[in-house]
């Protein structure tokens, strides 16, 4: 090996790198935000109006806690990824984090609906935002609300943070 690279070095120029060490590698981090109804498949048309509103019985079926405090490496990459069947153009989905409570519910971003009659896999690309959780090093909830002009057949199978981790 080390006489072809000797040859190639002397022939074109090329240069032998013994070692290279990657200072940092991207892990994967997915966390679903999708509690109870999780595993039978659908949270399904709820109807719940003009205002924002957590899906689900309790608020933890659509929320996680993520410990900002304890120290989170930047991120890569992040996005939320949602499959759904809007219904309706009225009816909308918002990521927020909020302190336990819920309190101080601040809004990440907003997937609309559509009178799409199929599911269909919408994404909202959060980089950026939970970078500025990341570097705020507080403890946040992080989670998903529904609004919709409460005639709607929405009907929510799958939503997901998809994070890629610097480490």
């Amino acid at each position: 090996m080390l006489l072809v690279a000797a040859i190639l070095t002397g022939l074109i120029g090329w240069k032998l790198i013994e070692s290279v060490t990657a200072p940092h590698y991207v892990e994967p981090l997915i966390v679903n935000l999708f509690g109870p109804a999780q595993y039978d498949g659908a949270i399904k048309k709820q109807h719940v109006g003009p205002e924002w509103k957590f899906p689900g019985q309790a608020l933890s079926a659509s929320t996680q806690k993520f410990r900002f405090d304890l120290g989170y490496p930047p991120v890569k990459y992040a996005r939320w990824l949602v499959i759904w069947t809007p219904g309706s153009k009225a009816t909308s989905l918002r990521l927020v984090h909020m302190d336990d409570g819920p309190a101080n519910i601040t809004e990440i971003g907003i997937i609309e609906g559509t009178d799409h009659p199929r599911p269909t896999a919408e994404e909202l690309i959060i980089t950026d935002s939970i970078n500025q959780l990341v570097s705020g090093h507080v403890a946040k909830q992080i989670g998903f609300q529904v609004k919709d002009g409460g005639d709607a057949d929405w009907v929510i199978y799958s939503s997901r943070l998809e994070i890629q981790l610097m480490r």
